[in-house]
C-alpha cells in the first residue's frame, strides 16, 4: 500500500438511502489532507450520477465504504482460544450459513469483538451487500471497495479513544434510521445492540415546518423555541429507551460487569448539530451514568456545518489509515 513517505489517497464513500457523501484525502508522512469533498443525491430515476470525473485515482488508492445496518446482523458465539482472526471468521460464516440454510460462500463475516472464549461477529448475506452497496458503487462509476465496514463503526474510527475503561458509545443516526449502543472495555468491543427507529422523521418535520436543512446549520439554536422544544421532547423519549438498552447490553456483554462498572457514556449524533440537545435530554432522565466527551481524532478543526454533512465519510477515511500514525487532518486550501 505504498511506503511510509509515499503519498496515498483514501476515498471514503458514505452511502445512505438517497445520497452519498464523499471525501478523498491524501496521506503523506503523518498528515492527512482532504483534497475533495462533495455530496451527490440520487436522481429522479433512483440512480446515482457517476462521480469518477470528480475524483483522482491511482493504483495504490484505497476505497472505504459503509454497509447499511439493515444489511448486517451481530451474533455472539462461543469460540476456542488461540485461533487466527480468519479462522474465527470462517467459523462464524459456517454457523451463519447453517442458520440461514445457504452456502457459506454467500456469507460475509467479520470479528468485531472478543474475549478468551466468546466472540461478536458482524454477519451479512452477499446478496444484501450486493443490493445495498455494490450496485450503488457501480452506479457511481466505482468498482468494489477495498474495505467494507458496518455503518455504525465509521463513527468509532472518528472518535478520540483517550477515554479508558468501560465506555458505552450511543449513536443516533438520523440519516439511516437507527440507534446503536456499543460497549467497549478498554480496547475491545464486548457488546453491541442496534435498534431501528425512524429518526429521519425528526429531520423531515423540521425541514417541512422551518424550511431549514438541519445539515446546513451551525447550531441547533438557529431553530425557533417551538421547534427546539419538539426536538428536546423527542430526544428525551429516545434517552429513556437508550438507558434501558444500556442496562440490557451490560447484562448480555461478553464480560461480567455491572452498570456501576461503566466509566462513561459517549453520545454521538449524525448530524452533529443534535449532540448538545441529546446530552441535555439524556442528563435530564439519567441519574448515575457519567457523560464522556465526544471529540474527534487528531487536530481537526472543522465547523459543525462541515461535520453535519461529512461526519460519516470522514470516519471511513480514518478507517483507511487505521493502524498508521496520523498527527493532523486538514482541508486543502484552494488556490485563489
Amino acid at each position: 500500500m505504498g511506503g511510509l513517505l509515499q503519498p496515498r489517497r483514501i476515498t471514503g464513500i458514505d452511502l445512505s438511502g438517497d445520497k452519498a457523501a464523499i471525501i478523498q484525502a491524501k496521506k503523506s508522512w503523518r498528515k492527512l489532507e482532504i483534497e475533495n469533498f462533495f455530496v451527490v443525491e440520487k436522481e429522479s430515476t433512483g440512480e446515482f450520477p457517476g462521480i469518477t470525473n470528480r475524483l483522482k485515482f491511482d493504483i495504490e488508492d484505497l476505497i472505504v465504504v459503509n454497509a447499511r445496518m439493515d444489511s448486517v446482523i451481530f451474533t455472539t458465539m462461543d469460540i476456542p482460544p488461540n485461533l487466527k482472526r480468519k479462522e474465527y471468521e470462517e467459523m462464524a460464516r459456517i454457523e451463519a450459513a447453517r442458520n440461514f440454510g445457504i452456502s457459506a460462500e454467500n456469507i460475509l463475516s467479520s470479528l468485531v469483538g472478543k474475549t478468551a472464549n466468546r466472540g461478536i461477529f458482524a454477519i451479512a448475506k452477499r446478496e444484501n451487500i450486493n443490493e445495498t452497496v455494490l450496485k450503488n458503487m457501480e452506479k457511481l462509476g466505482m468498482g468494489e471497495p477495498d474495505v467494507l465496514i458496518p455503518d455504525t463503526f465509521k463513527y468509532l474510527y472518528l472518535t478520540d479513544f483517550s477515554l479508558k475503561g468501560n465506555i458505552v458509545f450511543v449513536v443516533l443516526n438520523f440519516i439511516n434510521d437507527y440507534i446503536a449502543v456499543i460497549l467497549r472495555s478498554f480496547t475491545e468491543i464486548i457488546g453491541i445492540r442496534i435498534i431501528f427507529k425512524e429518526l429521519s422523521r425528526i429531520v423531515n418535520f423540521l425541514k417541512d415546518n422551518t424550511r431549514i436543512d438541519i445539515f446546513q446549520v451551525e447550531n441547533i439554536n438557529e431553530l425557533t423555541e417551538p421547534e427546539l422544544s419538539f426536538v428536546k421532547s423527542k430526544l428525551t423519549d429516545i434517552s429513556l429507551e437508550v438507558v434501558k438498552e444500556i442496562s440490557l447490553i451490560v447484562n448480555k456483554s461478553l464480560k461480567k460487569i455491572s452498570p456501576d462498572d461503566i466509566h462513561s457514556v459517549v453520545l454521538i449524533t449524525d448530524p452533529s448539530v443534535f449532540e448538545d440537545v441529546f446530552k441535555e435530554a439524556f442528563s435530564s432522565i439519567n441519574s448515575h451514568l457519567v457523560l464522556g466527551e465526544f471529540t474527534t481524532k487528531y487536530s481537526m478543526k472543522f465547523p459543525n456545518t462541515w461535520l453535519n454533512l461529512y461526519k460519516g465519510s470522514l470516519g471511513l477515511v480514518l478507517r483507511g489509515v487505521a493502524g498508521e500514525r496520523i498527527k493532523s487532518v486538514s482541508i486543502k486550501k484552494k488556490k485563489d
